[in-house]
């Protein structure tokens, strides 16, 4: 059953992959359709690799902008080609605007000759496609335009049937309201819509619509601890650039008061659903140094203490005050506040500078650089 499904399905997007140029490259030859006038095609057989067996096309051009619906009359009957991997025969329709290089418009009918299934693979399609042996084609056209109707069939037998083309007036369903969802993963629009009853119709109507999110902006991503929480302001856009109102979301905090990752959740509410999560920083205090001592080949710094959310200190130090090849000299402990940089060349000018760092779950996270600091070797 699953091939014979697969099969079907595959046959139902075949025609969305054709090139239109692959008939749309000569119309003048092609019959023509009126409006509420039967137009005769026959088929035959499907040879085996030969793309024009059992093809007809056939041009329209509606006076008028609207929906138009391209109607069989008759149910689609016909055996399957004994080289197919499937029991059903199908036949398809596409349509496209004369001598474009793609399909300008969106749609497809399509029916089958179920006759040779069973009743439990009947009832696979069924539940896929409901009318399986309607081959029904709705489309909105452009008045004035030219557009080129392919019809084609997969069957071991001749089958004939009359293709007409009506103004098509929509039957609405009830009106179907559905969130607009987010993620970090992905979002999707909503809204309220309704949809067109008939086999094939495209249309979906759209009353009211609720715009994707697009992006959750943070007021500030890095802040200083100060032993207070922090709590930037948020910001949600939607994807065509306007901002969603706050009553549709709900701000809260997580891990927002000590050295560390802190992060921001937003619950949707109302027309959407979902949750979305941002990160933000909060770096220790930084220090300063307080006392210089030049020795030979090595200068002696003090700075002031930071115990409180710092782990330990580092000193970075180069001859160019860009600190351009600099190197960096790491200060375990919060509690020690001096250190000696030695191997330096004697009389050469170095710039220094220091920052704290404090670890949290294996990852550290820095202040920022004291302001730079020249000294002398001896």
């Amino acid at each position: 059953m699953k091939k014979t499904l697969s099969a079907f399905l595959a046959a139902a997007m075949l025609t969305g992959a054709l090139s239109a140029t692959a008939f749309a490259a000569d119309t003048s030859s092609l019959v023509a359709f009126e409006l509420d006038k039967p137009q005769s095609f026959t088929f035959q057989p499907t040879a085996e690799q030969d793309q024009d067996e059992g093809i007809a096309v056939a041009t329209f051009t509606p006076q008028k902008d609207g929906w138009y619906a391209f109607l069989c009359d008759t149910p689609y009957s016909g055996t399957a080609p004994a080289d197919s991997e499937d029991k059903v025969a199908t036949c398809t329709a596409t349509i496209c605007e004369e001598d474009e290089e793609s399909y300008a418009v969106e749609g497809m009918g399509m029916g089958a000759d179920l006759s040779s299934l069973s009743e439990e693979e009947q009832n696979e399609i069924k539940k896929v496609f409901p009318h399986p042996t309607e081959v029904v084609f709705i489309a909105q056209l452009k008045g004035g335009t030219t557009y080129v109707y392919r019809f084609s069939n997969s069957s071991a037998t001749d089958y004939t049937t009359n293709v007409t083309v009506k103004t098509h007036q929509h039957d609405y369903t009830e009106e179907v309201t559905e969130k607009s969802t987010v993620s970090n993963k992905s979002t999707s629009s909503g809204g309220t819509y309704r949809r067109c009853k008939t086999w094939y119709c495209p249309l979906l109507d759209y009353t009211k619509v609720f715009s994707q999110v697009d992006e959750c902006i943070l007021s500030q991503d890095k802040f200083v601890w100060d032993g207070k929480e922090k709590k930037p302001s948020v910001t949600v856009t939607t994807i065509d650039g306007k901002k969603l109102n706050s009553k549709y979301y709900t701000v809260s905090y997580k891990n927002n008061k000590k050295v560390g990752k802190a992060t921001v959740v937003l619950k949707f509410k109302g027309n959407y659903e979902g949750t979305l999560t941002k990160s933000f920083r909060i770096v220790p205090q930084g220090t300063k140094f307080t006392k210089t001592v030049t020795k030979k080949n090595a200068v002696n710094f003090h700075w002031k203490k930071q115990s409180k959310q710092t782990s330990g200190y580092e000193i970075q130090y180069a001859r160019k005050d860009s600190f351009e090849g600099a190197k960096t000299v790491t200060v375990k402990g919060n509690k020690t506040t001096s250190k000696t940089i030695k191997k330096l060349k004697s009389g050469k000018k170095y710039y220094f500078r220091i920052r704290t760092y404090q670890s949290v779950d294996g990852k550290k996270y820095y202040s920022r650089w004291s302001s730079k600091k020249s000294a002398r070797a001896k």
